[in-house]
């Protein structure tokens, strides 16, 4: 999956339905700053949300 279809999900499944111009703006940044936005509400300052890798393992369900 590339980047943009990344951000596109992303946003498509946090927002109301994105812009052509949001998802390019959260392309230009990546998938990780763009989750950071998002969970980061407007005027919080100094918050650290904890690394985390890129691309996380798919979770699988226990049988």
């Amino acid at each position: 999956m590339s980047d943009r279809e990344a951000v596109a999900h992303l946003l498509r499944r946090a927002t109301f339905g994105p812009t052509a111009d949001e998802v390019d703006a959260a392309e230009r940044v990546g998938p990780a700053a763009t989750l950071d936005k998002l969970l980061t509400p407007p005027g919080a300052t100094g918050v650290r949300w904890p690394p985390r890798s890129r691309r996380c393992p798919p979770t699988r369900t226990p049988r």
